[in-house]
């Protein structure tokens, strides 16, 4: 190392006493670096550099120039003596191209400035900074500048070497790619200058070269990522590296920035759809960004806009977020972060569209594809104070005036709009009203190039999806009068097919200027007749009107009519077919190839297609005779009802098919999901020859076995029918039904249609059903099996072969047809019943009221006093059910006869309800009294009545005022008596307990030997 030139400063003031030592010092051939010591006077020197890697002479001499120069404007003095070695001649690298320029340079003095100030070099930095004049040849493309370029590689900031890299990646030549190296290699510089100087290799490298660097790229992927990145397929790329990202790998995030630089047809989708998802925060967010400054570089519209409607539409996040620790990274995308953005993303397109470059218009259409009708906002308005009048004036915010960029390009010279104070939004300006016409002038930025380039109109209105934009292209378009003149019949096409009106509108008017009647173009007409102008399918309905013959002989034309997203236009081709006479082929063409899109057509198509069915049934009808079979089971086999209902149509005219069907197209439509297509296929049933339906037993038999009610209710007639045709079919059918009765596990609703069937249609063919059978639908758990079996007890069942417990227990099924097949067995065998009264009488107290009326009935007409017992009678009023006892009652006071009284009594007495309790209080008095003996055997009954709680008023009173009585007439009968009131006179009632009390004094002063649980005592005397 040679010292070439050296400051000593000292500075001293007060108790302060500094050195402050500048060495700069030759370290290899054109390399040099400015070292410094500093420190008290006397003390050791700390050491330190300026220049962190060796530069050139010129730009260590400015920083060795500028330190000192910093240092004495503090206050240091120079103290320096002697005169430094001077450098040798700067000598150039090798790997730089010449430094003067070849070829003519343009007589443009902006491109002579550039020019001379990078000839200058690193020399003289103060008024303009190299920096900047390196970035802007590259702006304005200067060839010329590369040489100059190449030669200040490495001689000044890492600003320089990439600004220096950017502008070789758009004006440099394969030539360049050695001073690029050179940067890429040097790991001094940071990683972002290293990249761009990446990116500038891969631009200026040729095609070949070109995919060996990507292939070397894909090589330093991680290795789960290697084979999709090279051979696909795009969706397995995107998934391996999005299911990475989300588990923040630290690969993942490495190989993201690395995507850009492959870009190949596997890697791009899966690129594009990440640059979209990605959050805008720390780890992504600096990778984005700089894949934003590549594909400015490489002018890539797609990935440009893409970005550029993320940064102006996004939230940053909040300056006064909050970390939790130190170590936690700060919001990357902060506002004036997207502040930044949002204007350097206009500055860019600002000064390509100052330079008439056509990147300025590539690059604005990818901005304006990016936006869409979904990114127009709320109209705002803001009042305002003009502080010279002191008069509020309002102010507003169209629906598109928040996003910078966008405004810009669309209204750079507009009347309406203007930019805020502020430069974050646009204004309405002049009175204008969002919503208002718009000016007849165009209003964008740049106009002219706009007009030099006229199929980026057409792009925008092929692709955007944003009514703003479609009338800034549509009203751009107009005015390029002899490119319109030029258009072709796709891209009127195009146009007219277009979801806005505007866009419409411009490629109707083409269109009607250029009509020919001679030779109508049907493509465009079809186009007319379907886009979403109003005006436009008027005048294409009427186009066709004149020429109905031409235009629907054309059976594509046809086709796409009947097939049209707009049901204006499916009627009217309709409508127009009738009054169309097409010849046999030219029909049976249209008829397959609208079959063509029935098979193709999905569940969004269904409104389409029902239409189309519609448009062949009342066009057609006639030719569908004649349909091929094949084409009708292929339309069976299609998910779409309406496609299916159309097929079994076809089955109903098609002169074999309508009289027998094949069994497997009744059995696809019959089980269809749709009530439509079922109806369908039963009409087709209904029709056919009785003689066929005849020798259907099984197919019967499975339709009103169907899970479906609208089948089983719709067959039920055609049964009906045959079976009064044929009784034999009749007995068959009636035979199956009644066997799949007993079969449990039916869909819900079958069994009871099948019974319904058979009491109803098919009642005069169940002769044949054997006793047995019956006997098992009637224990069957099923209430419709048991429904049949009652409908058959009487007449395919012998009375005499149940026992009289069977037919009494069938007066408690829960069917009515069963019950009243009880009824009708016990009027019939009522000798039988007598015989086995015990079981006879159990008909009385069945637990539905219908059988006990009849039961009643039944014993007050065949059954006399005689037959009828006190043990028969009493059991009858043992039923628990009220309507029971009452009829006992009733029974045993019509019958009664005086020698059963006692009998009565005694049996009575040991019910436990009050009702039979009070019943039996009648038969006291008559068969209770003058026997000691049967007083006691009725205490449990005298008890029981007066121990009862607000009840049983009467009887009580009967019981007491017999008690009474009977205590009188012997002290036997006295002492049962005070032994049933010695129980209760602490319990009962006072009323009660007064009058026991008043029968026990009496008993006491009757027989006073007679224990009793009172004393009497004297009156006291006061």
């Amino acid at each position: 190392m040679r010292l070439i030139k050296q400051a000593n400063l000292h500075f001293q003031q007060g108790n302060s006493d500094k050195v402050y030592e500048v060495d700069l010092c030759e370290v290899g051939e054109n390399l040099y670096v400015v070292n410094f010591r500093y420190g008290r006077r006397g003390s050791n020197l700390r050491d330190g550099t300026k220049t962190a890697t060796p530069v050139s002479y010129a730009q260590a001499e400015q920083i060795f120039d500028d330190l000192v120069s910093s240092k004495t404007s503090k206050g240091y003095r120079d103290t320096s003596n002697g005169t430094p070695a001077q450098p040798p001649p700067v000598q150039q690298q090798s790997t730089v191209p010449p430094a003067q320029p070849g070829g003519t340079i343009p007589p443009d003095p902006r491109v002579l400035a550039i020019l001379t100030r990078l000839q200058i070099g690193v020399q003289d930095d103060r008024r303009w900074k190299l920096a900047r004049a390196a970035w802007r040849a590259g702006e304005m493309g200067i060839t010329h500048a590369e040489p100059y370029l190449c030669q200040l590689v490495g001689q000044g900031d890492d600003m320089l070497d990439y600004n220096i890299a950017a502008a070789l990646a758009r004006c440099g030549s394969p030539n360049s790619l050695d001073a690029l190296r050179i940067i890429k290699a040097n790991t001094a510089r940071p990683q972002h200058v290293r990249r761009m100087a990446a990116e500038a290799i891969r631009q200026l490298l040729p095609e070949n070269k070109r995919t060996q660097l990507v292939d070397e790229y894909i090589g330093h992927l991680p290795a789960w990522l290697q084979e999709t990145a090279q051979n696909g397929p795009g969706d397995e790329f995107y998934r391996l590296i999005k299911e990475q990202l989300e588990a923040k790998t630290k690969d993942a995030f490495k190989a993201l920035e690395m995507l850009y630089f492959i870009d190949n047809e596997h890697v791009r989708p899966a690129l594009l759809r990440l640059l979209r998802e990605l959050p805008l925060a720390t780890g992504c967010f600096l990778r984005l960004r700089r894949i934003f400054k590549s594909a400015e570089i490489r002018r890539d519209a797609e990935v440009f806009g893409l970005l550029a409607y993320r940064f102006e539409t996004e939230k940053s996040t909040s300056q006064y977020y909050r970390r939790e620790n130190k170590s936690q990274d700060r919001p990357a995308f902060q506002p004036n972060t997207k502040f930044y953005l949002r204007h350097r993303i206009w500055r860019t397109l600002e000064r390509l569209g100052q330079l008439d470059d056509a990147d300025y218009v590539r690059l604005a259409v990818g901005v304006l594809l990016s936006y869409t009708d979904a990114d127009a906002k709320n109209v705002s308005r803001m009042v305002q104070y003009d502080y010279q009048t002191w008069q509020p004036h309002t102010t507003c915010v169209d629906h598109y005036g928040r996003y910078w960029a966008f405004n810009k390009i669309l209204y750079g010279n507009s009347p309406r709009y203007e930019p805020a104070s502020s430069n974050k939004y646009f204004l309405c300006k002049g009175g204008f009203e969002p919503g208002g016409p718009e000016p007849e002038q165009r209003e964008e930025a740049f106009p002219h190039l706009w007009s030099s380039y006229p199929t980026s109109f057409l792009h925008l209105l092929d692709e955007s999806q944003c009514e703003v934009v479609h009338r800034f292209a549509a009203k751009g378009l107009r005015s390029c009068t002899e490119f319109c003149r030029a258009m072709d019949v796709d891209v009127l096409i195009m146009l007219v097919a277009a979801p806005y009106d505007v866009t419409v509108e411009l490629g109707f008017d083409i269109a009607k200027s250029r009509y020919d009647a001679s030779n109508p173009d049907r493509r465009l007409v079809g186009a007319l007749i379907n886009s979403v102008y109003v005006p436009a399918r008027q005048q294409a309905r009427q186009w066709i009107d004149v020429q109905r013959e031409y235009f629907f002989r054309n059976v594509v034309f046809t086709i796409s009519l009947m097939t049209s997203p707009l049901d204006e236009t499916r009627r009217f081709v309709r409508n127009s077919l009738r009054f169309v006479t097409l010849d046999p082929q030219t029909a049976d063409d249209m008829i397959y190839q609208s079959a063509q899109f029935l098979q193709q057509a999905d569940e969004t198509d269904a409104e389409i297609a029902s239409d189309v069915v519609k448009t062949l049934i009342a066009a057609f009808g006639e030719r569908l005779r004649y349909v091929d079979d094949r084409l009708i089971r292929q339309l069976l086999a299609h998910k779409l009802p309406v496609v299916q209902v159309f097929a079994g149509e076809l089955v109903l005219v098609h002169p074999e098919f309508g009289r027998q069907p094949p069994v497997e197209i009744l059995q696809a439509l019959v089980n269809a999901t749709d009530a439509e297509v079922r109806a369908i296929g039963l009409r087709i049933i209904s029709q056919m020859p009785d003689e066929t339906l005849q020798r259907s037993v099984n197919m019967l038999f499975g339709l009103i076995r169907h899970e479906k009610a609208d089948v089983r209710n719709a067959a039920q007639p055609i049964v009906k029918r045959v079976a009064n045709i044929d009784g034999q079919f009749g007995s068959q059918l009636a035979e199956k039904l009644v066997t799949a009765l007993l079969v449990p596990g039916a869909a819900e609703g079958v069994p009871g249609s099948t019974a319904h069937v058979l009491c109803e249609d098919l009642k005069n063919h169940l002769q044949g059903i054997s006793s047995e059978t019956v006997l098992q639908l009637l224990r069957s758990r099923s209430e419709p099996a048991q429904e049949v079996g009652g409908l058959l007890l009487p007449t395919n069942v012998d009375t005499q072969s149940l026992p009289v417990s069977e037919i009494i227990q069938l007066g408690n099924h829960d069917v009515l047809l069963v019950r009243e097949a009880c009824w009708q067995m016990c009027r019939a065998d009522v000798d039988r019943l007598r015989q086995e009264m015990n079981w006879t009488v159990r008909i009385l107290d069945a637990r539905w009221d219908d059988t006990r009326e009849f039961g009643r009935e039944f014993f007050d007409q065949h059954f006399q006093n005689g037959e009828l017992t006190p043990e028969i009678l009493v059991g009858i009023c043992d039923s628990i059910r009220e309507d029971v006892q009452r009829y006992g009652q009733k029974l045993i006071t019509q019958r009664f006869e005086e020698e059963h009284g006692p009998e009565y009594l005694r049996k009575l007495s040991e019910h436990p309800t009050t009702k039979v309790q009070f019943f039996a209080t009648n038969f006291l008095d008559r068969f209770g009294r003058d026997d000691p003996q049967q007083l006691r055997q009725l205490e449990p009954f005298f008890v029981s009545v007066l121990s009862r709680v607000n009840k049983a008023r009467v009887a009580k009173s009967r019981i007491l005022d017999f008690l009474a009585n009977e205590s009188k007439k012997s002290e036997e009968a006295a002492r049962v008596v005070a032994g049933i009131l010695s129980q209760l006179s602490q319990t009962c009632a006072i009323g009660d307990r007064a009058v026991a009390i008043e029968i026990m004094v009496d008993i006491a002063d009757r027989y006073p030997d007679v224990p009793l649980p009172i004393e009497r005592l004297p009156v006291e005397v006061r």
